[in-house]
């Protein structure tokens, strides 16, 4: 949510998808501050300005143990527009968010839907960076 009298209305609404990881760079951005090359994520200010859609197309999901200081445990995943796909490195979760909202139905083993979880397996394998990979089954 973002409200700035003058500049973005009250109640506009994006489709856009924003990951926590883009809000420090899209707040710079909105403040007309440089972004650091040493930041991570998107500046997204330019598509809430202009009320477009110019995010990525995807955004990182994570499920973090908190008793886990380095974020070893958990899953890592994807959100796309559609669809939501993670893993822990031995269960794999691919969900329709459109047709399946409340993430009931995992189609991961599915067969018709193997290119799409190696399309999403990739983005996510060269989004993560290497001390945030998944874990492997030993």
């Amino acid at each position: 949510m973002v409200a700035w009298p003058g500049r973005i209305e009250v109640g506009q609404n994006s489709e856009m998808l924003v990951g926590l990881i883009d809000i420090y760079p899209t707040l710079l951005g909105l403040c007309g501050r440089p972004v650091p090359d040493s930041a991570r994520g998107e500046d997204l200010s330019a598509g809430i300005l202009a009320k477009q859609n110019t995010g990525s197309r995807y955004v990182l999901h994570f499920i973090t143990d908190q008793n886990d200081p380095e974020f070893r445990a958990g899953s890592r995943g994807l959100r796309t527009e559609r669809h939501l796909y993670f893993t822990d490195g031995i269960e794999e979760h691919l969900f329709d968010t459109l047709e399946d909202p409340f993430e009931l139905r995992n189609l991961a083993a599915d067969p018709s839907y193997g290119n799409l979880k190696s399309l999403l397996t990739e983005c996510l394998l060269g989004a993560l960076p290497p001390a945030m990979s998944i874990r492997q089954p030993e």
